[in-house]
């Protein structure tokens, strides 16, 4: 991988120096601005001392005024020269040269997008001009003017020369090109085998930067200037470049996502990005240089927030250690920074904000070849660290059904021993109330062996019950039901009638299942019986309310003290000061699902020295 990186990288260097400059034919270059767009060249000449001299790229970004260039051509024996300008987006260029004349007048030369290349000399991916050699050194003018930014690299070279250099770019662009789409070929590859939505993006990115490299190295204008006019030329480069930047700022945005910023300030930076579409429309119906200004200064502006969007992730990986991220942290920043300098790199010197050299003129693709190569690498690892949790994934999966079928065996194994449990336990009871009505304990000590088998039977219906639940196995059957006549049956089949009071009566009849709704009752009672005192009552009621019929069960807290409100209903609780009494920490929990089961609910509130059980049913 890292061999790889070093190829593409000496392969786009290479074909960023690939020029070969004859600068020893040119003794000097001067640019004077002619704001008003109407000056004449002999206007030009009479004003010498405006010209200002310079060296390398001249740049003047987006600017409406037409830009006057003087170049000083030494004396040559070279029968031919040719004048190599670059880049391809200058809209219009004009030649001036003394020795191209008819009889009377200087004859004039155009070059550009705006001028189709088959009626120019020269031939190239690069705009120029075919011109004469001399032995006389002599000056000769470019008119220069465009919609876009104002960039300007002239060579004067021999025809050998200016071959060589545009058989060498003929050769490396395709190179270049050659890189771009092997990143698309394998990124079509990576989606027809996992339909992932983010390598579609890239896809749809990677198809706009072949499309802008191969406008920006003079592809479209060479093969259809005769075809397609020169305002539509430039409206499809602006198209190509508007969405050459908007796709690659939206895989980015979405890729960073993925990885878990901050959220506000991803949504940000994602907002931003709504300017494109005014932009647009502002680039066809108004100023097309300030539509192209905005765009590139919002690409500048999101290579901005891709580092603080890295950043950010710093904080969400922090706060979620235990799931490991697709990409470090480390990683995303250092693709944000590197995509960053590479921004900056290509959109100053268009905004004409930095002194520019030769490396300027391909500075413009820079982004787009270094996001594909990074972004290549980094999907590859994202790939492998996907597979890597999905494995993991289904490891977890494979433990957990592990887990699920041995807790499923080991409840089949728990249903198993109680209903042996209690199937052994029934019949020993039964032979023991047998034996007890037939034998001649009476009295106090009759009604202490009755309330323990009660509770023994008590403890072994609630297990039954819970089991039942716990497997859904139960399912109310609804029908008419007395409220009344529930409450008095339960009040009698209680272990101490003698105790419980019932203040409060009415006729209400609902549909409900009473079956369950008596066990519900039934612990209620049992409940308010064991942990109040011995000798205090319980006072029972059913109340109407506007929604329904409330039966309340009320008593005075005994030793056991108030149970706590937040573990009251959970299963197999039981307070401190209730561990002197039997029971199994199910009634409670058993009551409140029943009630649940029937459409009813179970609430108590503590009042003084009391505590009070509702049952509320609706109507």
């Amino acid at each position: 991988m890292h061999k790889s990186l070093w190829i593409c990288y000496l392969i786009f260097f290479a074909i960023w120096g690939s020029s070969a400059s004859a600068k020893e034919l040119l003794k000097q270059s001067a640019w004077m601005e002619d704001v008003s767009g109407q000056m004449t060249l002999p206007e030009v000449q009479q004003h010498p001392q405006t010209f200002t001299p310079y060296q390398g790229v001249l740049t003047k970004g987006f600017s409406a005024s037409t830009f006057w260039i003087r170049l000083h051509i030494d004396s040559t024996s070279e029968e031919k020269l040719i004048l190599r300008i670059r880049p391809i987006y200058l809209d219009h260029i004009e030649l001036f040269d003394p020795l191209d004349h008819s009889a009377k007048n200087l004859t004039d030369r155009f070059s550009g997008d705006h001028h189709p290349k088959q009626g120019n000399a020269y031939k190239s991916l690069n705009h120029g001009f075919a011109i004469q050699g001399s032995p006389e050194a002599r000056d000769i003018y470019l008119r220069l003017q465009s919609t876009s930014t104002l960039l300007a690299y002239v060579e004067v070279m021999s025809v050998e020369q200016a071959t060589s250099a545009d058989r060498w770019q003929e050769l490396l662009y395709p190179l270049y090109l050659g890189l771009l789409v092997a990143f698309l070929f394998w990124a079509f590859l990576q989606w027809l085998s996992h339909r992932d939505l983010l390598i579609a993006v890239f896809i749809i990115k990677q198809i706009f930067v072949l499309a802008h490299a191969l406008v920006h190295q003079g592809y479209l204008s060479l093969l259809f200037s005769e075809q397609l006019s020169g305002a539509t030329l430039s409206n499809i480069t602006a198209l190509f470049v508007i969405a050459y930047v908007f796709s690659g700022t939206a895989f980015v945005l979405m890729f960073l996502h993925e990885c878990k910023p901050v959220s506000w300030l991803w949504r940000l930076f994602t907002s931003i990005q709504a300017i494109y579409l005014p932009t647009l429309v502002l680039y066809f119906q108004g100023d097309p240089r300030l539509a192209m200004q905005i765009i590139i200064a919002l690409a500048a502006l999101s290579a901005f927030g891709f580092v603080l969007i890295a950043i950010s992730t710093l904080v969400r990986q922090s706060k979620t250690a235990p799931n490991q991220p697709l990409l470090p942290s480390s990683i995303l920043i250092g693709f944000t920074v590197a995509q960053l300098l590479v921004t900056l790199l290509a959109t100053l010197p268009l905004l004409n904000m930095h002194a520019t050299a030769e490396w300027a003129l391909n500075a413009a693709i820079l982004p787009g070849f270094v996001n594909s190569l990074i972004m290549t690498v980094m999907l590859i690892l994202r790939a492998r660290n996907l597979e890597k949790q999905h494995q993991h994934l289904l490891l977890e999966a494979n433990l957990l059904e592990q887990k699920v079928h041995s807790e499923r065996a080991q409840r089949e194994e728990q249903t198993q021993f109680l209903h042996m449990l209690t199937h052994e336990l029934k019949t020993p009871l039964t032979v023991i109330r047998i034996s007890l009505d037939e034998s001649p304990v009476v009295n106090l000590q009759r009604q202490r062996i009755d309330r323990a088998l009660a509770n023994i039977n008590g403890i072994i219906d609630r297990c039954t019950f819970n089991q039942r639940i716990e497997h859904h196995e139960l399912r109310p059957e609804l029908h008419p039901c007395k409220l009344q006549d529930v409450i008095d049956e339960c009040v009698q089949g209680c272990s101490d009638q003698s105790r419980v009071k019932v203040s409060e009566r009415n006729e209400a009849v609902l549909d409900t299942d009473s079956e369950l709704l008596a066990i519900c009752l039934a612990n209620l009672i049992d409940n308010a019986l064991k942990y109040s005192y011995p000798a205090s009552l319980i006072d029972v009621n059913l109340l109407s309310t506007p929604t329904g019929q409330a039966i309340t069960v009320r008593n005075v807290i005994g030793q056991a003290g108030t149970p706590n409100p937040q573990r009251l209903y959970t299963k197999y609780y039981r307070s401190p000061g209730a561990l002197s009494k039997s029971g199994s920490g199910l009634g409670l929990y058993l009551t409140n699902n029943l009630a649940k089961l029937i459409g009813a609910q179970v609430s108590h509130r503590v009042d003084g020295e009391h505590v009070e059980f509702r049952l509320w049913l609706p109507s």
